[in-house]
């Protein structure tokens, strides 16, 4: 009888929350679209909120998180762009652009050594870049 309680117990848990991470999930979409508006309308302040609120619903999603990141980056908030891409990148490893993302925040604050250093390490991980390497090269003349 335990056995059985038990069972259907477990089974209800998982079922539970199954169906809160995917209503998590759906929330953070439609969060997300409202965000995208909001930064397309160049309500950039907004729409970091709104991006942050969708992380915090789904942090599985990098495009959220580089969203904020980007929302910030156009509001000058470079400190912040700086320590969340980080973090960000350490998350999602292939994803490059945290680390252009940050790059160029570091280049909004005059540390441009620092930027270097952060492109030196995107073009060591990927080489084939050569594209992104000329415009880097372009901006740094």
């Amino acid at each position: 009888m335990y056995r059985k309680l038990t069972v259907l117990l477990l089974s209800g848990l998982f079922l539970l929350f199954s169906c809160t991470t995917t209503g998590s999930g759906k929330q953070a979409g439609l969060v997300a679209e409202k965000a995208s508006q909001l930064f397309q309308d160049q309500e950039y302040a907004a729409s970091a909120q709104l991006y942050k609120e969708a992380v915090l619903l789904d942090p599985s999603q990098a495009s959220y998180q580089y969203n904020e990141q980007l929302a910030l980056f156009h509001l000058g908030e470079f400190i912040q762009v700086v320590e969340k891409s980080n973090v960000s990148f350490q998350h999602f490893p292939t994803h490059l652009s945290f680390l252009f993302l940050q790059a160029k925040a570091l280049a909004g604050q005059s540390q441009y050594e620092q930027a270097m250093r952060v492109y030196q390490s995107i073009f060591s991980l990927n080489p084939t870049l050569y594209a992104e390497k000329l415009e880097v090269a372009t901006q740094a003349a």
